[in-house]
């Protein structure tokens, strides 16, 4: 799972590029491309508080690991005042801001059940994805030779290799 999402969090750059934009972001009526002042405010507005997004993934990793680990009641279910009062402590320690209480958004975050214990693998994945974008995309994000090396030594894989050797030969390192 430390790899699972790294295709989705690449995607991500592609969808923010304005040369991958320009090819298909068009006016409904006028046709004109997208323009550049809306994709720089577009990408200005995602890097704004980045501390802030790297709390939120440790908050949800942490109460994952606490949630799925062995010292956690499990048949208190997921909506339960036990998991609340565990989710107020982590957000205390890990976090900057008020727990919203009586809230219950972990019932919602069905992360939590698909993952179990292993929500930590998005921060790995940012960090492979970054990686693949700057060295194999960040020039030329419409090479099709790129793009079809990504094809052939990542996606067409599934779950059957071992990421590292994904990641090495797409890296070539």
């Amino acid at each position: 799972l430390d790899f699972v999402e790294t295709p989705a969090q690449l995607m991500e750059y592609f969808a923010f590029d304005e040369r991958v934009l320009q090819q298909f972001a068009k006016h409904y009526i006028t046709g004109a491309p997208i323009p550049s002042t809306m994709v720089q405010s577009l990408k200005a507005s995602r890097s704004m508080f980045p501390a802030i997004q790297v709390e939120q993934q440790i908050l949800y990793a942490m109460f994952d690991q606490a949630l799925f680990g062995n010292n956690f009641d499990h048949s208190v279910g997921i909506n339960s005042d036990k998991t609340e009062r565990l989710l107020r402590n982590l957000q205390a320690e890990y976090t900057r801001f008020p727990h919203a209480e009586n809230a219950y958004w972990h019932a919602r975050f069905t992360h939590f059940v698909n993952y179990g214990a292993s929500y930590y693998s998005y921060s790995y994945a940012r960090a492979f994805a970054a990686d693949i974008w700057h060295t194999c995309f960040e020039k030329d994000p419409l090479c099709r030779t790129m793009g079809q090396r990504y094809r052939d030594e990542v996606l067409c894989w599934g779950g059957t290799r071992d990421p590292n050797d994904m990641l090495e030969a797409m890296l070539g390192r």
